[in-house]
């Protein structure tokens, strides 16, 4: 059994461990949150991402149970911009050891599952991989490297 913690701290893995066999964390990197014009406040996004995967993998092996990402891969509607935001949440959640489940793979008409065709999109925007018509997103390939 598993609940979801929200990796940035909202919800921290304390909260849910008396009720989880397994931990797990919505691990996501929000890079289209930082204004495109300001590298120090990015810099400082991801630092506070990297900390906070590093404070959930050691409170999981403080009380000793296996940590899972259950969610990753912040969307975007720019294919060009999640891109590389993406594989930056992949490369830290593999370096720190942990599985991982991508939220969303193929277009739907869900929240957060479509772009602008599918119907309303709001924050996250488009957490999708691949498109309506079954085609992969422009730059995303890079999720078969993981």
């Amino acid at each position: 059994l598993t609940v979801g913690a929200w990796g940035t701290g909202l919800v921290p893995l304390s909260m849910v461990n008396e009720v989880s066999d397994v931990l797990s964390i919505k691990a996501y990197y929000q890079g289209n949150l930082a204004p495109a014009s300001e590298a120090l406040y990015e810099q400082q996004l991801k630092a506070f991402f990297e900390r906070q995967l590093d404070e959930d993998l050691a409170f999981a092996r403080k009380v000793g149970k296996p940590l899972f990402v259950s969610e990753c891969c912040w969307g975007n509607l720019d294919d060009a911009a999640r891109a590389p935001d993406s594989r930056y949440e992949l490369e830290q959640i593999s370096r720190h050891g942990l599985g991982f489940l991508a939220y969303v793979m193929h277009h739907s008409r869900m929240p957060d599952s479509h772009g602008l065709d599918g119907g309303p999109v709001g924050l996250p925007q488009d957490l999708s991989f691949i498109r309506k018509d079954g085609s992969l997103r422009s730059g995303h390939e890079f999720f078969n490297e993981f």
